[in-house]
């Protein structure tokens, strides 16, 4: 396990991985981007809220994309 430093929302973590610098860093910019996103929309969010509604719309895209899978798969057969 590695320690990685990571800059989110103006802030710094350091995050403990197994993936590698460059991964942990792709990561932390998706993040951000989605922070970003949700509190140009609402730039009266607590830091915590606006973390839950990133999750919240990169849970969506996540699992709209399994689902897109699965049926593309489903309609090969």
């Amino acid at each position: 396990m590695e320690t990685r430093l990571v800059k989110i929302n103006n802030m710094e973590y350091t995050i403990v991985s197994n993936e590698s610098e460059e991964y942990v860093q792709r990561v932390a910019l998706l993040v951000n981007k989605k922070i970003s996103e949700v509190k140009s929309q609402n730039s009266h969010l607590s830091t915590a809220m606006l973390a839950v509604m990133a999750a919240m719309n990169l849970a969506d895209e996540l699992l709209k994309s399994c689902l897109l899978y699965t049926s593309d798969a489903a309609d090969d057969l």
